[in-house]
């Protein structure tokens, strides 16, 4: 019995009063209304001796096999019957663990995005803030560009108009022009250079509003040092309209030395036809001297009484000729 118990792994039947004893005898009757062991109760050998001189009745349950082995199944199938309510329980307690883990897990993963969705949102806001900003502050800057470039572009046809009016003239204007007009015309357009050359002074000195990014450290490292810094501030910076290393160049030439760059910078058309200028107002020049000098030998000879009052063609100036 002992090595079927052992293939079929069951469990022996133990004492009801002494479990570490296996049971042998099966209580069958008892005289006492109110005993301690009931009917059917298994006991040891010791308690069945104690039992019976009690006037309980007994019976070897060694000696009935099958009784036995009912017993052993029975007591089999309801452990069985423990660990499926057990296992039952384990199940159900499994799925609605993993459940909430998956829902705690989820749950997480959303907190995890709504922050970086509202930091990434902050940081588009800024971003576009940022750079309208620095848009608005370049379209003023380039607008007043594109303002002073107009000025100097009329002013610089202006001054072409000027001397273009001069230089087709400029044989009226020196021989023939009365001089009150002469000092109204050339009055009127020195002052206007003056004028176009106090502007380009001012020019010089002019100034445009633009913006510079700073770097705005953090306390704290962000994301683990990730960015080293939290925000950047666009602080008000001014700079010159013009380009300072130009204006320097430009001051450091002298007339001459300016006067030698135009000439050599000059096409050849314009060299030709400053050329021709050059001559013609030499020509007129001769002209005026010449006839500055014939009239100062008039007054000469006749203050000197070597001429008479009559007019002649030969020593008479251009202001006394008919």
């Amino acid at each position: 019995m002992n090595k079927e118990n052992e293939g079929f792994n069951l469990q022996e039947v133990g004492c009801k009063a002494h479990q570490n004893k296996k049971a042998k005898y099966k209580i069958v009757g008892t005289t006492f209304n109110k005993s301690k062991f009931n009917l059917m109760d298994l006991v040891c050998s010791k308690c069945a001796i104690t039992l019976i001189s009690q006037g309980y009745k007994v019976e070897n349950i060694e000696s009935d096999e099958t009784l036995m082995r009912q017993d052993q199944i029975q007591q089999f199938l309801e452990t069985i019957s423990q660990t499926y309510l057990i296992i039952n329980q384990n199940e159900q307690n499994l799925l609605q663990k993993k459940e909430d883990l998956t829902k705690f897990c989820e749950m997480q993963k959303d907190k995890v995005r709504e922050h970086y969705t509202s930091m990434r949102i902050a940081l588009d806001n800024k971003l576009k803030e940022q750079i309208d900003y620095l848009n608005e502050l370049q379209y003023k800057a380039i607008t007043l560009f594109d303002q002073k470039y107009q000025e100097i572009t009329e002013t610089h046809n202006e001054l072409i108009q000027m001397q273009s009016d001069i230089e087709v003239n400029l044989e009226n204007i020196i021989l023939k022009m009365e001089v009150l007009p002469y000092k109204q015309i050339m009055g009127s357009y020195n002052k206007r250079v003056t004028e176009i050359q106090q502007c380009l002074t001012k020019l010089g000195t002019c100034k445009v509003v633009l913006g510079r990014v700073y770097k705005r450290a953090a306390e704290t490292k962000i994301l683990g040092g990730l960015f080293e810094d939290c925000e950047l501030e666009i602080k008000i910076a001014q700079t010159s309209l013009l380009k300072t290393e130009q204006q320097s160049n430009s001051r450091l030439l002298s007339p001459q030395s300016m006067s030698q760059t135009n000439i050599m910078h000059q096409t050849p058309e314009k060299q030709k036809r400053s050329n021709s200028q050059s001559s013609k107002f030499l020509e007129i020049l001769n002209k005026v001297n010449e006839n500055q000098l014939k009239t100062n030998n008039f007054y000469t000879q006749l203050l000197k009484g070597e001429t008479s009052l009559e007019l002649s063609e030969r020593y008479c100036s251009p202001t006394f000729k008919k």
